[in-house]
């Protein structure tokens, strides 16, 4: 792409303003899967035990429930274009209560501090539409229009164009992140992982009922749209059991991993993230009487973004993050020292939610296996050769004119 394009780009950042869904006031189950089964005790759906100290909340989730974003050659349902009345790729009527039911979360755990910090939040989304009507539900659920108030505070959701977007869209402009992650697909590990004879047993079987090859990227393909269908209570292929669908969404939880494996997947995906949510710290940190640092931020983005911050943190997860999982960073201030704390919503799919505790464990690892807590010195210091100087530069992008950072320093500027 051009520079030209990166001028243009500038010119179409996108400000966008909530959109007028109409979601139910229920809390209505999702169809059900099996997420996060790991062995990490989950978070019950409670307020937060240390509200008083914290100063603030930072959400990278995902978009909810969607429609497939692609078939395969031997799908039966192919021409069934009622089975996904919004479109490919597309929030469905289950993705919209799941962000109508993350909202609703949001409040249950942080509800004071959410109030308290409303007109100091920062809402920011992938101009996928998906991401972008995800966070419209979930900032309507968090502030309701007020019909007998014309007056009534609304915020605004902020986007980049998809291509330029090195913070949330999961896939921008930069070869040498996509040569990164092929290179860490070609790693012994992988071509072990492959070899193993259960593994190509799968891959023949899949390839030979869906008319696609047999290859790791086909099978996340096909499982793709045998998850869409089964979170949208609609039937797949008699012959994806369970037990395959098990098998097929593992496959998928390894290739997310094995993506992010090396440091330069993870500093060219990630880093950009790491470096936004640092820098507000920061600014929290740092702010003197009169100053109004964005204290709320939510973010929403894609599968492919959580799975390499939660590798860049250190703490990669067994399976694939799920529609509408979120990763959360909250900064506390206890005794006069900042902290950082995170959690990880990995169960979404049946009323309530429920999290998992992130240890943080690089940042563990540097302060010591004795250490309780993270502080926020020590997680910046985790992840210092992950914030990219100049990430035009670094993804050999050659444009003398930084449209990038002329549309980063609009974003939240109003």
């Amino acid at each position: 792409m051009n520079c030209y394009n990166y001028y243009l780009a500038t010119l179409l950042l996108l400000l966008l303003v909530l959109s007028s869904w109409t979601v139910s006031s229920q809390s209505p189950e999702i169809n059900d899967e099996i997420v996060g089964t790991n062995c990490n005790i989950q978070l019950p759906a409670r307020p937060t035990a240390n509200a008083h100290t914290l100063e603030g909340l930072f959400i990278l989730m995902r978009h909810g429930i969607r429609a497939p974003w692609t078939t395969y050659p031997l799908d039966p349902f192919a021409n069934e274009t009622n089975r996904f009345p919004n479109g490919g790729s597309q929030l469905t009527d289950a993705g919209i209560n799941q962000a109508y039911n993350m909202g609703k979360y949001y409040k249950i755990l942080y509800n004071k501090f959410i109030r308290a910090n409303q007109k100091q939040s920062y809402l920011r989304a992938s101009a996928a539409q998906r991401c972008i009507d995800t966070l419209a539900i979930v900032t309507k659920t968090l502030w309701p229009p007020n019909a007998y108030n014309e007056k009534s505070w609304q915020p605004m959701l902020f986007s980049l164009p998809k291509r330029i977007d090195s913070v949330l869209y999961e896939e921008p402009d930069c070869q040498p992140a996509e040569d990164a992650e092929h290179e860490n697909l070609e790693t012994k590990v992988v071509k072990d992982y492959e070899a193993d004879p259960k593994i190509q047993k799968l891959y023949q079987l899949v390839a030979n009922k869906t008319g696609l090859k047999p290859d790791m990227y086909s099978m996340t393909k096909a499982f793709d749209c045998f998850r869409c269908e089964k979170l949208n209570g609609l039937p797949s292929p008699k012959w994806v059991t369970p037990d395959l669908y098990d098998q097929m969404g593992d496959v998928l939880s390894h290739r997310l991993n094995f993506f992010y494996q090396s440091t330069k997947a993870q500093r060219l995906r990630a880093g950009p993230i790491l470096e936004d949510f640092i820098e507000h710290m920061n600014k929290i940190t740092n702010a003197k009487p009169g100053d109004k640092p964005k204290r709320l931020l939510i973010y929403t983005s894609h599968d492919f973004k959580i799975a390499a911050l939660l590798a860049a943190i250190g703490d990669p997860q067994p399976k694939y993050p799920p529609f509408a999982a979120a990763l959360i960073f909250e900064l506390h201030k206890v005794d006069g020292k900042h902290i950082v704390r995170s959690q990880y919503v990995d169960q979404n799919t049946h009323w309530p939610y429920s999290a998992i505790k992130i240890p943080l464990s690089k940042c563990k690892k540097l302060a010591g296996e004795s250490s309780t807590e993270c502080s926020l010195d020590n997680f910046v210091q985790s992840v210092s050769n992950l914030e990219p100087v100049d990430w035009p530069v670094e993804c050999k992008l050659n444009c003398t004119y930084n449209a990038f950072q002329v549309a980063e320093d609009n974003l939240g500027n109003t």
